[in-house]
C-alpha cells in the first residue's frame, strides 16, 4: 500500500491517491488504470504516476480493484456500485477544490482509456484524455481477459448474461446519446490489434453525427502493449496545452558536440521556457539558442522546463536521454550475445585506449560477479544459458568522470 493511498468507503470501497498541488490552480486530473499483464504480479496498479510528477496540477488516481483484475470502474454484473461511488469520489475532491465538473480532465489508456471516456462523456468532464481504449467491452473481456467475464456479466447459464454482455458492450456508444460537453483527445496506431475493432467503429460514429475529437495515430507505436510508452508524451503535450496554453511542436535534438534543442512553441507569453539537461545529478541550463556544452560524458536528459514569473516551475517536458562524450570519448557500439554458453560483452569507444572498464554480472537478477576496472573492453564468460543475464558496464575516463551503460546479452541459437 502506497504511504499517501486511501479508502474512500462507499457503496464499494474505493483506493485513490490524490496529490493536491501547492499552487493556484482550477484543474482536476482523474487517472484511471488499465490492466496489468497476465504474468504481472501485481494486477492492480496506478497508471502514470511517474509521468505525471512533474505536472503542477490537483491529480486523482484511482485504483479498480474490484474483481481478480477490475470491472472497468463499473462494478460487479454491472450493479454500478463502484461507479457510484467513484463519481461521489470524484465530486466531493471536486468541492473540496471548488471547481466544477468543467475543470476535470480524465486520462487513462487501454481499460484506463475506456474509463476515462464513459467518465468523461457521462458525466460531462471538461477534457478526456484517452489512448489506446476499447468500446465494445464485453467483446473485449471474452476473448482477452476471461477471469473478468463472470465477474462483469454474471453466470453465462443465466438469463442476465445476454442481457449484461449486450449492455457493456454498448455502454460507451450510448454515452453519445446525450449532449456531448467534453473536448476529447485520442491517440492510437492502425498496429493495435484493437484498431479495427474498438477504435475505427467509434471514431466513424462520432464523424456521422458530427462531433469533434482530436485523433492522432501513431506510426513507431507497433502493438497494443506500447501504448504505455507513447501515451505518456502524447498526454502531457496534451495537458501543457490544456492547463498552460502552451503548444510545442517540431522537437529536434541534436547531440553531438554540443546538445541543442530546436523547438517551436506556441503561448500567451504568461511563462518562461527554458532548455535544461542534467547528469549525475547536475542540471544545466541551455543559452537562449537552445545549446549546452557538454562538461563531463554520460547520459545527458533533456528537458523544457516551463516556469512562471515568480520562477515557480509549473512542468517538466522530458526529450530525450542521449550519451555525449563531452569531448573525451564517444561509444561507437556495444555487442552482448551468448553463444555455446559463452557471455561476450564489448563496448567499442573513441579514444578507447585512454579509458578503463569495469563490469558487473548479473544472472537472473541476482549479482554473479564484478570485475573491477581494467584496460580490456572486453568481457567473456562461460555461462549458463538456461538462465538469463545483464551486464553493467562502467567507463571510467581520465579525469575520473564515469558513465554506466546496461545490456542484455541476446542468446544465439
Amino acid at each position: 500500500m502506497f504511504e499517501n493511498e486511501k479508502i474512500y468507503f462507499n457503496n464499494s470501497n474505493i483506493k485513490y491517491i490524490f496529490e493536491e498541488t501547492d499552487i493556484n490552480c482550477d484543474k482536476l486530473i482523474v487517472i484511471f488504470s488499465g490492466y496489468a499483464t497476465n504474468t504481472s504480479t501485481i494486477q492492480h496498479k496506478y497508471n502514470y504516476m511517474n509521468s505525471l510528477q512533474h505536472i503542477k496540477c490537483h491529480k486523482l488516481f484511482i485504483l479498480d480493484d474490484n474483481g481478480k483484475t477490475g470491472s472497468y470502474y463499473i462494478g460487479e454484473k454491472l450493479n454500478f456500485n463502484v461507479e457510484t461511488s467513484i463519481i461521489s469520489l470524484i465530486l466531493d475532491v471536486t468541492t473540496y477544490l471548488g471547481i466544477s465538473v468543467e475543470d476535470i480532465i480524465s486520462l487513462g489508456s487501454s481499460k484506463g482509456g475506456t474509463a476515462a471516456l464513459y467518465y468523461g462523456l457521462k458525466y460531462k468532464f471538461g477534457s478526456i484524455i484517452a489512448g489506446a481504449f476499447q468500446t465494445k467491452i464485453s467483446d473485449l473481456i471474452t476473448e482477452r481477459r476471461p477471469e473478468s467475464e463472470e465477474f462483469l456479466l454474471g453466470d453465462k447459464r443465466h438469463s442476465e448474461y445476454n442481457e449484461n454482455y449486450k449492455r457493456l458492450n454498448n455502454i460507451i456508444f450510448d454515452q453519445l446519446n446525450s449532449s456531448i460537453k467534453s473536448n476529447m483527445y485520442f491517440l492510437t496506431s492502425e498496429n493495435d490489434w484493437q484498431y479495427k475493432t474498438h477504435i475505427l467503429p467509434f471514431i466513424q460514429y462520432l464523424n456521422e453525427i458530427d462531433i469533434e475529437y482530436y485523433l492522432e495515430k501513431s506510426e513507431e507505436m507497433k502493438n497494443h502493449s506500447q501504448i504505455s510508452t507513447y501515451f505518456p508524451n502524447f498526454f502531457n503535450q496534451i495537458l501543457l496545452k490544456i492547463l498552460y496554453g502552451i503548444k510545442i511542436e517540431n522537437i529536434n535534438i541534436v547531440n553531438q558536440s554540443s546538445i541543442v534543442v530546436n523547438a517551436d512553441y506556441k503561448f500567451d507569453g504568461l511563462y518562461k521556457i527554458n532548455v535544461v539537461s542534467k547528469v549525475d545529478g547536475q542540471e544545466y541550463l541551455h543559452d537562449k539558442n537552445g545549446s549546452l556544452l557538454p562538461h563531463r560524458p554520460g547520459h545527458y536528459s533533456t528537458y523544457i522546463v516551463i516556469m512562471d514569473y515568480d520562477n515557480t516551475e509549473m512542468y517538466r517536458y522530458f526529450i530525450k536521454s542521449n550519451f555525449n562524450g563531452a569531448g573525451y570519448y564517444d561509444i561507437l557500439e556495444t555487442t552482448a550475445k551468448i553463444e555455446n554458453d559463452e557471455l561476450s560483452y564489448e563496448v567499442k569507444t573513441t579514444h578507447q585506449h585512454e579509458l578503463t572498464y569495469a563490469f558487473y554480472i548479473y544472472e537472473n537478477d541476482e549479482m554473479l560477479e564484478f570485475v573491477p576496472y581494467q584496460m580490456s573492453n572486453l568481457l567473456q564468460r562461460k555461462v549458463n544459458s538456461k538462465n538469463t543475464y545483464t551486464v553493467k558496464c562502467y567507463i571510467k575516463s581520465k579525469d575520473g568522470s564515469k558513465v554506466v551503460l546496461n545490456d542484455s546479452p541476446t542468446y544465439l541459437r
